[in-house]
């Protein structure tokens, strides 16, 4: 796995997280005005969280009119159809693509195609979800899913006759500023603009063509092979050029549909590649550096010939079967070395760029609701640490009483043990105490007689008084009623 691969990954987990810590925070909400501004944030989060998994770097596509950027847009992603027609007297060819080809310079507006998550909410599958952006509107209007080429021309050509195509009526008279399709089957993790060309008569086209240039990592400027470049496009060139040297930004050159200059010149060779051969001069010629050298790192290594036409072909082929005719077509058509020039540039920093660009947001978003739970934190650790504190106090003053309770209790078992053996002593003396008091009195008096017996009681009591059971009973009492 590469190291964008691993940042992204990582990046997604995080935001995942975090969007489980708002779904958490707007539960706990005390307010509908908090709770609301809550549920807003995880919604932003959630598009973070799809950018950041599905575009990783920002493609500018200009070239001149009919020059081939829509269809090969449709063909970096993988979502140009091929199909045959049966006409008289033979079959035509037939592709159809994400976005039309203009009638004229100037009706069409800027286009981009946006890759996204298979989640992502409307189903994006098939052919995408169509989105535009009306004149004076800031927000995006959503206008179906897989809808068919009629109605995507319908809404990014200004011409009369397409503008009926469209899904509601009240649409048909306002001026569309742009659009873009939402892809969730996609070749390339690359958000890619269609761009008319700079100064366009309509003001609105005008501006997001340039705020696109400054949004893309790179450009890719768009030649077709069935014609050389003129000087109807040097303007345009000699712009991306002001571009690239204010800005740095790689410029990508692509020949496209050199299937159709196929056949042979001359040198039996095919027309696109003398075609090829004229570009690469004519930037040579028309862009050098100060000291007369060519600009090569303006043009590079020149125009690299594709043909998303072939590798549609090719694709049909394979799902007919016909495994080995369509291997010829692919490789022919040279459209993986052109994702892999894009690839490269999202691997040597485009990609980390827009990783880092997500995760800015994201902190900047979430922020605002750290530092608030920060403060409530702040203001609840005051009571919190004072309790702590008369806790401890507390369990000290337990801890200490006891101790004392302990100590106290071994006193008193120590105590009461002593007076109990001072009092079985005295009881193991008593008997011998009274026969000695009273046996010689008993035999000298008659009980039977009232007076003698009440002698003989007062004897036995003064004999008790004086023994020591009594006199170890009292001290004991005496004792206890003290220690109460």
């Amino acid at each position: 796995m590469s190291e964008v691969a691993l940042l992204r990954s990582e990046l997604h987990r995080l935001l995942e997280r975090t969007e489980k810590w708002l779904v958490e925070l707007t539960a706990d909400a005390e307010d509908d005005d908090l709770a609301w501004q809550l549920t807003r944030e995880r919604e932003e989060l959630v598009a973070m969280r799809m950018r950041a998994a599905s575009s990783l770097i920002n493609v500018g596509l200009l070239g001149g009119f009919s020059s081939g950027k829509s269809f090969l847009i449709s063909g970096l992603q993988g979502v140009l159809e091929y199909m045959q027609i049966p006409t008289a007297p033979r079959k035509a060819d037939k592709y159809i693509g994400l976005l039309p080809s203009a009638t004229k310079p100037t009706t069409a507006c800027p286009a981009t195609v946006v890759p996204v998550e298979t989640r992502t909410e409307p189903d994006a599958d098939g052919r995408g979800v169509l989105r535009a952006r009306f004149t004076g509107d800031q927000e995006w209007t959503d206008i179906g899913r897989s809808l068919g080429p009629l109605v995507v021309a319908a809404y990014a050509m200004q011409d009369p006759e397409r503008v009926e195509a469209r899904v509601q009526p009240d649409h048909m008279s306002r001026q569309v500023a742009e659009i873009e399709i939402l892809l969730s089957d996609y070749r390339l993790p690359a958000k890619l603009y269609d761009l008319p060309g700079h100064g366009s008569p309509i003001k609105t086209h005008d501006k997001v063509v340039r705020d696109a240039m400054a949004k893309a990592d790179c450009l890719i400027y768009v030649a077709n092979a069935t014609k050389t470049l003129t000087e109807n496009e040097l303007d345009l060139i000699r712009f991306l050029h002001g571009h690239h040297t204010h800005w740095g930004k790689k410029v990508i050159w692509v020949l496209t549909a050199i299937d159709k200059a196929m056949d042979l010149d001359l040198d039996d060779k095919p027309e696109w590649q003398d075609t090829l051969k004229q570009n690469n001069a004519y930037l040579r010629e028309n862009f050098p550096l100060p000291d007369g050298k060519p600009d090569e790192k303006f043009f590079g290594v020149g125009f690299v010939p594709v043909s998303p036409a072939l590798e549609a072909r090719g694709r049909a082929l394979a799902a007919a079967g016909e495994d080995e005719a369509a291997a010829d077509c692919i490789a022919e058509s040279r459209m993986d070395e052109l994702r892999n020039s894009i690839s490269d540039m999202i691997e040597a920093g485009a990609g980390k760029r827009h990783i880092a660009a997500v995760a800015g947001e994201a902190h900047s978003m979430i922020e605002p609701q750290l530092r608030r739970l920060r403060t409530i934190l702040d203001a609840e650790r005051i009571p919190v640490e004072e309790l702590a504190t008369e806790r401890d106090r507390m369990e000290r003053r337990y801890d200490a009483l006891k101790e004392a309770v302990d100590t106290v209790r071994d006193q008193l078992e120590k105590n009461l043990e002593r007076r109990l053996r001072i009092i079985e002593r005295g009881f193991r003396q008593l008997a011998p105490q009274l026969h000695g008091a009273m046996d010689a009195r008993i035999k000298t008096m008659d009980p039977r007689k009232a007076r003698q017996e009440n002698r003989l009681e007062e004897g036995y009591a003064k004999a008790l008084r004086k023994s020591r059971p009594v006199m170890a009973w009292s001290v004991s009492s005496n004792f206890s009623m003290g220690g109460r």
